[in-house]
């Protein structure tokens, strides 16, 4: 007996038909039994299974045999069947089996990503991204992928994913990568993870390759205060810093703007100066400081208080300290004061004599100098001076 090749076909296609052949005509009638049998085709949906007995009148020499291929729109390897004789009559069997092979006429089925994106809360754990066969395919399909440098989000502290390539098994029409998102508690932007599909196997790319699942925050936005409501410096520390500390460190950048209040006594520049408005505090870290810079000047003169007023931030609301006063304690002695002299001598015509009260140095503060006519004087007032009034 032959083989056979015959395409799969549509609907009605050619059978597959084998050849039985005597070896010489014989003189009497000749019979034998053929049955189908399974290879890699299987009865039923390759080929239709069948059975009979082919007679060889005097002088024939062969006969046919035909096996109906059933069609599939099944993308798979070549396939056979084969069709085994036994039990002749009047004649032996040389070669008893004739193989089948249905040579596949199906084009590769394409592969896509279901949708091109979808958006889930930080909360849901995990996130699935389908890859879709157009058809069922008879091979094994392996869909590589990999994460776009374009994704916003960071792998592991952001998510975690499954490993490339993805396996759509034999007569399966899809398959699934898992994305298993990581609930943090810090407040930040929506993130996005794109996969992107490369080049399959036993499959072609079809329309969507590029699957976009943004990650939507659920944390609630940190709330910021200065760490304390006052403090008190020596005119001499050089530096104050004025903290504002975050309720909990930010995924986003956080701005805390300022002013210092017009109810400061100490100015600028001659007291102090100050780091510019606003502050900036980092994505991920929990604080940042301004700096009150102080003059140590050498003028006695009352402590003064800087007050530093939080404005509105970005990417944060106010806490509950917003208001804090920087106390500048002075460190400079008071000064002492002198008339410039003990005495002096004026004629009874000058009109006016002045006495000065001289300090021993400038004061930050305004000086009073009380005095008293001393009783021993020989002057009488009003009836010799007048004299300015104490202090």
């Amino acid at each position: 007996m032959n083989d056979v090749w015959v395409a799969e076909g549509s609907a009605g296609a050619t059978p597959a038909t084998f050849t039985v052949s005597l070896s010489a005509a014989a003189a009497g009638p000749v019979t034998v039994n053929w049955a189908t049998a399974n290879g890699t085709a299987t009865a039923g949906t390759d080929y239709t299974g069948a059975s009979g007995t082919v007679t060889f009148v005097p002088g024939m020499t062969s006969r046919p045999v035909s096996v109906a291929v059933q069609s599939d729109l099944i993308d798979e390897n070549d396939e056979t069947f084969n069709v085994n004789l036994s039990t002749p009559g009047n004649a032996t069997i040389v070669d008893g089996t004739g193989v089948g092979t249905i040579t596949d006429d199906d084009a590769a089925p394409t592969v896509s990503w279901t949708s091109a994106s979808q958006s889930n809360s930080e909360g849901v754990t995990t996130v699935t991204v389908t890859a879709q066969l157009s058809a069922v395919s008879g091979h094994t399909v392996t869909v590589p992928f990999t994460v776009s440098g374009s994704s916003t989000a960071s792998n592991p502290a952001d998510y975690t994913i499954t490993a490339s390539p993805l396996t759509i098994t034999a007569g399966q029409p899809s398959a699934s990568l898992t994305i298993t998102v990581v609930n943090d508690t810090a407040d930040e932007s929506d993130e996005t993870v794109i996969v992107n599909m490369g080049s399959p196997t036993n499959a072609t790319q079809g329309a969507t390759t590029t699957h976009t699942v943004t990650i939507t925050d659920n944390d609630a936005q940190p709330t910021v205060s200065w760490t304390s409501a006052s403090q008190s410096s020596a005119e001499s520390v050089a530096t104050v810093t004025v903290t504002a500390q975050l309720s909990a460190a930010s995924g986003q950048t956080v701005t805390v703007p300022f002013t210092v209040n017009g109810s400061s006594t100490a100015s600028n520049p001659a007291d102090y100066t100050i780091t510019a408005s606003p502050l900036t505090i980092t994505a991920g870290q929990p604080s940042a400081s301004l700096t009150i810079t102080v003059v140590n000047d050498t003028a006695d003169e009352s402590d003064e208080t800087v007050i530093v007023n939080m404005g509105s931030p970005t990417n944060a609301t106010q806490g509950a300290t917003t208001t804090h006063t920087v106390t500048i304690t002075d460190n400079d002695a008071q000064p002492t004061v002198s008339w410039t002299s003990a005495s002096q001598s004026s004629a009874e015509s000058v009109a006016t004599v002045t006495v000065t009260a001289q300090l021993s140095a400038a004061s930050g503060q305004t000086v009073t100098v009380p005095f008293t006519v001393n009783g021993s004087s020989t002057a009488s007032n009003p009836a010799d001076y007048t004299i300015t009034a104490s202090p």
